[in-house]
């Protein structure tokens, strides 16, 4: 992908980088943020607390699940209900 940004060099650039409009809902850092997540084959429980690593693009962070609701579909799907 290529894009053509006035006053602006390819050397100030890097890969990862947001583009947002500054004057109009400029891009922020987030301290939290809510997710729909599909985990798929986890070899363990999952809980609040539960820490894992987050891939978006070229960054890797750590993300700390602080509250977690499993869906009705999750629920019959067998994951995420009660223990039997």
């Amino acid at each position: 992908m290529s894009s053509l940004i006035k006053n602006i060099s390819v050397k100030d650039i890097r890969r990862g980088s947001v583009a947002s409009d500054s004057k109009n809902d400029p891009a922020k850092e987030a301290k939290s943020f809510t997710a729909q997540v599909v985990i798929m084959n986890h070899p363990g429980q999952i809980a609040a607390g539960y820490t894992p690593v987050l891939d978006c693009h070229t960054a890797h962070i750590a993300c700390k699940f602080a509250e977690l609701k499993v869906t009705k579909a999750a629920q019959k799907a067998g994951v995420g209900g009660k223990k039997k």
